[in-house]
Parts: structure tokens; sequence; C-alpha cells
């Protein structure tokens, strides 16, 4: 697991090579590939922004700084001027959307206010008037869309304040905010509200386990669906925003659909609280995909026979109680993505079996935790629980792949800084050696 950067991709292929030089079969590159789920979601948050002229699309032809864009005047006699992308299409001329003016309206209002201290003074003061607790307004960064989300919550919290700062003070009066302005920005702040708890819990919970991508996603898009199917579709909706909104709807199966690793079905069709049956409904509507479920399962079938049917199960013995770690900060957010409610139904004993344990019913989210019920049912399912332990152990995020090379990086550190300069003088004199010898070996090849 790691970041979408296209250079992984070539590290990943270089890493198979080097260990098919070994006699080692058992990394391919297509399957070893996975994609990093809060990544994906950054870049569709990021389009649906750009489309509503929330953050600007990064021009590598301009040089400009982002502190100098949001320092920039809006001026009553720039509103009617749309952003201009389509310039053929008639019905943009009628476009004085309102989420194109007030969030950069906020933008300069909140940098107007950490520009100096008098400013930040006069702020104070109309926080005293209007008896509000004293919190530091949020001005967000190009490089992350949540801050442009929690800035728009921050300033809805103290819409009255902003009023009044701006009334009282001459020089802010071109930032007046409407109430049509306010109700736009509440709007934006509604679109982007389910990704931020998505993204959030992702990076916040200890077990992070590829088999809810599927889940998260499936309630992403149905988000993504419901909001394009209420938006205005009048001539008052720019076709150009309207487009916009489909891509974003297309920008997070874009990058799931170069991905050929099996790793998220078969964790889903393992994972108890949502198996094989509840992914069949998942793709119903869906006839290209349908046959995802079964060839997941198809490789579960052949990788478990191959692989894991010659380990041998340890003697049965009495299992000390365990208690079920309650995911009750995964559920909230299914509760929120409103992609769960398929999942929730009962239980019963299973058999060391894969055809029966699909036929099983499903576990409720709420008690459930999958790898306390696997080990749960170790003994009766010794070949499978060996295979959905390394399965469920994929993370669905790079952070945990990064904070293990942060710690390690960390250890070379230290253990660098503890070598005595005897030890040092050494290395570099076999470094240097080493280096000779590599430039002998090219020029002999050479000739």
């Amino acid at each position: 697991m790691s970041d979408n950067a296209t250079f992984k991709d070539t590290l990943i292929v270089r890493l198979e090579t080097r260990l098919l030089r070994i006699g080692l079969t058992v990394f391919p590159a297509t399957e070893a590939r996975l994609r990093c789920f809060p990544h994906t979601t950054h870049l569709a948050v990021l389009k649906r922004l750009e489309a509503i002229d929330a953050i600007k699309k990064p021009d590598p032809q301009s040089q400009a700084a982002y502190q100098e864009m949001v320092t920039m005047r809006v001026e009553r006699d720039h509103e009617d001027d749309g952003p201009g992308d389509d310039k053929g299409d008639a019905k943009d001329e009628l476009d004085v959307s309102l989420h194109l003016k007030a969030v950069p309206k906020i933008r300069c209002i909140i940098f107007a206010v950490q520009s100096s201290p008098q400013w930040h003074q006069l702020w104070f003061e109309e926080f005293q008037t209007q008896h509000q607790p004293l919190l530091k307004l949020i001005l967000d960064v190009c490089t992350r869309w949540s801050s442009t989300y929690q800035m728009l919550c921050r300033a809805l919290n103290y819409r009255a304040t902003i009023d009044g700062f701006v009334y009282h003070n001459w020089d802010l009066r071109h930032l007046e905010i409407t109430d049509a302005e306010w109700n736009a920005i509440g709007t934006v702040a509604d679109w982007s509200k389910v990704f931020h708890p998505a993204t959030t819990q992702i990076f916040r919970t200890q077990q992070s386990m590829l088999s809810t991508t599927h889940m998260v996603f499936q309630g992403l898009q149905d988000h993504q669906h419901n909001i394009i199917y209420e938006l205005p579709w009048t001539y008052s909706m720019p076709p150009r925003l309207k487009r916009r909104f489909i891509e974003t709807h297309c920008k997070l199966s874009d990058y799931y659909e170069s991905d050929d690793s099996p790793y998220y079905m078969r964790a889903a069709v393992l994972d108890p609280r949502i198996g094989y049956k509840a992914l069949r409904r998942d793709f119903v509507d869906d006839s290209e995909s349908l046959d995802s479920p079964e060839a997941s399962v198809t490789r579960v079938c052949h990788h478990l026979n191959a692989d894991y049917s010659a380990w041998s199960a340890p003697p049965p013995v009495v299992a000390p109680y365990m208690s079920i770690v309650s995911l009750s900060s995964h559920w909230a957010l299914c509760q929120k993505l409103n992609s769960s409610q398929q999942y929730q139904q009962g239980t019963r004993r299973a058999i060391d079996k894969i055809d029966v344990f699909l036929e099983a019913v499903q576990q409720d989210f709420d008690p459930c935790d999958p790898i306390p019920w696997w080990y749960a049912r170790r003994h009766q399912f010794p070949h499978l629980y060996s295979l959905t332990r390394n399965v469920l152990a994929i993370p669905r995020s790079a952070v945990a792949v990064e904070r293990i090379f942060s710690s390690s990086r960390d250890t070379t550190f230290l253990c660098r800084a503890r070598v005595s300069p005897e030890t040092i003088r050494t290395l570099m004199i076999v470094k240097q050696h080493l280096r000779l010898a590599h430039s002998a070996v090219d020029e002999l090849t050479a000739l």
C-alpha cells in the first residue's frame, strides 16, 4: 500500500524483478500495487472545489503566489463576470453563481484579520460585542482540501461576527456577504462534509483494514450521485458546473479502473461484516462488474488450495474469553455514509469450508471486529483463518506504511549518530574502495 504517485509503479515492478531473480514468484506487481484510498478521495474533492472556484486549479505558467491570490480584491463591478471556461456556451452568461464569489470573500476576510495586529485587535473587539467564544479563524491552504472545509465551517459558526466586522470597517465593505452567499457557503460545506469524516476516520483508525475500502467507496459514490440528482437542472445552473460535478463523480472510479489487484474484493469477501452476498447486491446494477465477486471467490479458493492447504492446524485448545473490540468509529462513519445498512444481519456457526462460509449470514458492524472474530474461529477455519489473517492485515491507507518507513528512517539516523569516528573512517574507506572497484568493472565492460 502506497500513495498514487506513478513512480511507485516502477518501484513495484523493480521489486518483482529482483524477487524473481532469487526464485520468488509470489509477488506479482499487478496484484501488489494497491491504491491509497485517502489520496484518491483528496483528488476527487479537489476536483469538486475547483468546479465551484473554491480553490484555483494550479497553472504551471503562472508564478503568482497563493497568498497573492487570496488578497486580491473582489470588486462589485466584477461580480457579474463568470470564470469563463466555456466561452461558447450562452447559458454561462447567466452565471452570477454565488458559489464562485462567496468562498473567495471568506478567504480575503480571514487573511485581512490575520494580516496585522491592528486588524486582529478590531476582530477581537467585534468578538466582545457579539459575546462569542474567541477562536482563531482558519485560513485554508491550496494543498489540503480539508482546510477549505474547516475554514468554511468556522466561518459559518461566526457568521454574525464576520458580518459585523465587515460592516464596521469601511476598507472591507466590498467583501460584504449577503444572505444568499452565506447559504451558498453552507451548501459548499455540506457538499464536502461527508468526505471529511471518511478521510479522517481512515487516518485515525488503528485497524485500517482494506476490506472496508469498498464500503466507504460505495457510500461516497452514492453521496455524489445524490448531489448530482438534487442539483437545480435549470438555466440558472451553468452547464460547466454540471459537467464538473459529473467529472468529480467519475474521479473516484478513475483510479480503480486501472487497478488489477484482487485484494480489495478478496478482503471484502473474507470480512464477516460484508461477505459475498452483500457484494453481489452492490453489483446488481453494474452488469460489467457483476462477475467481480465470483472472480474474487475463485481466486480465494485457488489461493487457499495452492498456498494454505499444506498448513496443519494446531491442536484444539480452550480459547480464553476475548472481548470484541467495538468499532464505534467505523460504525459512525458507516452511518454517515448510509452504505452499511445492507450489512446489518445476524450470525451463525460456520465450519472450515469456503462455500459454507460464503453462505453464512453476515455479522453486525457495531459489535464485530474481524480480527478477533477470525481468531476465535481459528480451529474451525484453520486454513481459511491463515489466509484471512494475511489479507485483512493489508491497510487501506498509505499512512500506516509511511509510518513504518519513517520509524525505520529515524532508527537509522539514531544508529548513525552513535557510530564512533573510527567506524565512520573505516566505512568511508570501504565505500571508496567499492566505488573504485565499480569503476574498474565498468571500464572492463566497455572494452
